[in-house]
């Protein structure tokens, strides 16, 4: 009995494997459907974190030298194809969202261990950020209980180290992005759909304990609503994003749109869409212009209209749009240091550049961008302390390489990943990077782990090395139960599809 229930429930795996692609949402604020997202660290400009379908990109001097930090590293998973969501919390712990949980890494990326999830029937849906400092982070659960999917909060406010259940269940058949606000850590924002497959805006005031649930127009479970950004200096201002693919003339065609609520989520009006995805969204420091980014996210057979692609630009005291670059777009991230915005590499020889502001974007379009990512100049993975868990991203890098276009040899390269050295208790004794440290050597045997003390040298450039290894768990794959779960909450109203 036993036997035969574990190969159904492989078979099951199996399938819903095929079903449902795995094509999980990550954006600007939330996750969100084949999106990037480009993180700035918010002491120090030099640091920028790309995380995106093929994994973690890092760098620790302005975009001069880039690392790669392999899926299988940050999800410990074989076999994950998602789009992970990262953020940095306030002492400097690094979190990615990798739907079967919530991983987090204290050593600068090296190693990596679950800090929420490996439940069976159980899944990190989304997470957010609270407190002044950020230390606060709220995820978003959905668990499948009795037959069908409750939705529920946990919250730690020590940086992911430990979780503690708030709140009640949400009031939602599906549930998609949840946020708090910047200044009240008990007020919190939720997404969904209800039972009758309305998108729905769900508002907390008392730390989860209640919910007021408030409809949103022209949006459902096969054009679910995702929140865009929680405004930081007023919570009342809120901007969502839709994913819609509504089928012309026998085509799936995106169809996005871009929603606005001045009172907190009570009521919405629909402010711009064009048939494109809307993969990027910023707020301007000032608070004064708000921009949207649509980009093809390159998911046959689906199709956008590409004279819509590209970055448009309004006032947020009356939404007027007017586009202000032409081509894909994936991500955008605007702060005080100025603009980031995921390009196409192939439309625009980088594929993420930096301008000073939007309205120097409004004045020179594409030129006003400084390419700060070049795919082909990726370097290898990034070099980690012995024992490390990103450490298996040296022996993948052969195959990996193909994604950034840097094999030397037709699809092919090699290279030895370093380890730092470290002292007997695990503390960082490595010594000053190499010049030449962290470039993929044709000629070098791909390996895990090198013990030789020039290999024992941290990458030119590298933000890892700290050597201390946070005790990772390797879960090799997702249980059946979590591979239903997710197929579920993706196309549970969705009727041409079936779990």
């Amino acid at each position: 009995m036993v036997c035969r229930l574990v190969s159904k429930l492989a078979l099951l795996t199996l399938s819903l494997l095929a079903l449902c692609g795995f094509s999980s949402k990550a954006a600007a604020n939330g996750r969100f459907p084949r999106a990037e997202r480009l993180i700035e660290h918010r002491d120090d400009p030099n640091r920028l974190v790309l995380s995106a379908t093929y994994g973690l990109l890092v760098t620790s001097d302005r975009g001069r030298n880039w690392y790669y930090i392999c899926e299988k590293a940050f999800s410990m998973q074989d076999n994950y194809v998602g789009d992970p969501l990262f953020a940095w919390t306030a002492d400097d712990t690094m979190l990615t969202g990798v739907q079967a949980s919530l991983d987090l890494s204290h050593d600068q990326g090296c190693s990596w261990s679950m800090a929420f999830g490996g439940f069976a029937g159980q899944i990190a849906t989304d997470y957010a950020l609270g407190g002044k400092d950020g230390s606060v982070v709220v995820l978003l659960v959905s668990s499948l209980d009795d037959g069908g999917l409750t939705h529920r909060l946990s919250e730690s406010t020590d940086n992911a180290r430990t979780w503690h259940a708030i709140g009640d269940p949400l009031p939602v058949a599906l549930a998609y992005t949840v946020d708090v606000d910047s200044n009240d850590a008990t007020h919190i924002f939720a997404t969904g759909v209800d039972d009758n497959n309305q998108g729905v805006f769900l508002v907390s005031t008392t730390h989860g304990s209640a919910w007021s649930s408030y409809s949103i127009p022209n949006t459902t479970a096969d054009e679910p609503p995702y929140i865009a950004l929680v405004n930081p200096n007023d919570a009342n201002k809120i901007y969502l994003r839709t994913d819609a693919w509504p089928e012309i003339d026998g085509n799936q065609v995106g169809n996005d749109a871009f929603l606005y609520s001045s009172d907190g989520g009570k009521t919405w009006q629909e402010e711009f869409r064009v048939q494109g995805k809307l993969l990027g969204f910023a707020l301007s420091p000032t608070d004064d212009t708000v921009l949207l980014g649509y980009g093809d996210p390159k998911r046959e057979p689906f199709v956008v209209d590409p004279a819509v692609l590209g970055i448009y630009s309004s006032p947020t005291s009356s939404f007027q749009f007017a586009k202000i670059y032409d081509g894909s777009v994936t991500c955008l991230t605007w702060n005080a240091t100025g603009l980031y915005a995921c390009t196409s590499q192939v439309e625009q020889g980088y594929a993420m550049g930096f301008a000073a502001s939007a309205s120097a974007v409004a004045a020179n379009g594409a030129a006003a961008f400084t390419p700060l990512l070049h795919m082909s100049d990726v370097k290898a993975p990034l070099g980690c302390c012995t024992g490390s868990t990103t450490l298996t991203c040296g022996a993948l890098w052969p195959t990996s390489c193909a994604i950034f276009g840097t094999c030397p040899d037709a699809g092919v390269a090699s290279v030895s990943a370093p380890a730092c050295a470290s002292d007997a208790n695990g503390g960082s004794g490595a010594p000053e990077p190499s010049p030449d440290a962290g470039v993929a050597s044709p000629d070098a045997p791909a390996s895990a782990d090198v013990a030789s003390a020039d290999a024992a040298r941290p990458r030119a450039g590298s933000t890892a090395c700290a050597c201390r290894v946070s005790g990772a768990q390797d879960r090799g794959r997702l249980t059946p139960f979590a591979v239903y779960l997710l197929c579920l909450i993706r196309f549970r109203k969705d009727r041409r599809r079936v779990c």
